[in-house]
């Protein structure tokens, strides 16, 4: 029997979009369920293929993670895109980018804890991973430049150091909001966006207030 045969009232999938369509299986179940009850077999079989058909694309499950942690990075890329481009200044710009993490992390907590957790990023050096992620922090990296610079602070050390104090702070917003229900943001009552903005404020004040 093919390897990549549906099975009954599923739909077939050809060898080229396999790995998408077990991307998106995989999100599906993530989300719902978590990742404790995530596998290649249960994601196979939502889609309708056989057991073994994805083992070529991913190998075994931590395949499937890094595969679905790929796709987290590039929907945050996406969702940060989209809230940049309608903002008008750098300062507006930085502020939708940071927000957008804590929108994208509050969204899918499933997803986030895969993609910025130690299950997957502790036990394997992927390179399409690195990239993925890259990109996404890149984005942020360049957000902080371009607000700096018109606060006169342009050496490079000034920037990164800036650039991880703006990521330290996005996601510690974000954990804390989804993981400590006795931290001072969540006791606060506010709405949880709205926690973040004030934060985001101060850190991005922080920022172009230091001394060239």
């Amino acid at each position: 029997m093919n390897n990549l045969s549906a099975l009954p009232n599923a739909r077939p999938y050809h060898h080229g979009n396999l790995r998408e369509a077990m991307v998106q299986s995989a999100l599906a179940l993530l989300e719902a369920d978590g990742p404790g009850e995530l596998s290649l077999r249960r994601a196979a079989r939502d889609i309708g293929v056989s057991q073994t058909a994805p083992l070529y694309h991913f190998g075994n499950k931590l395949g499937l993670l890094v595969a679905v942690a790929i796709e987290g990075f590039h929907r945050l890329v996406a969702l940060r895109k989209e809230r940049i481009a309608s903002a008008s200044t750098a300062e507006a710009r930085l502020r939708a980018a940071m927000l957008a993490y804590v929108e994208f992390g509050l969204s899918h907590p499933a997803l986030f804890r895969l993609m910025l957790g130690p299950d997957v990023r502790n036990k394997v050096r992927d390179e399409g991973l690195e990239s993925a992620a890259g990109e996404a922090f890149g984005m942020l990296g360049d957000c902080v430049s371009a607000y700096l610079r018109e606060h006169g602070i342009t050496a490079a050390e000034d920037i990164h150091r800036a650039t991880l104090a703006a990521w330290a702070t996005n996601h510690g917003i974000v954990t804390l909001l989804l993981d400590r229900q006795d931290s001072p943001l969540v006791a606060s009552r506010r709405p949880p966006q709205d926690v973040a903005e004030g934060i985001v404020d101060v850190l991005i004040a922080g920022l172009g207030a230091q001394k060239p």
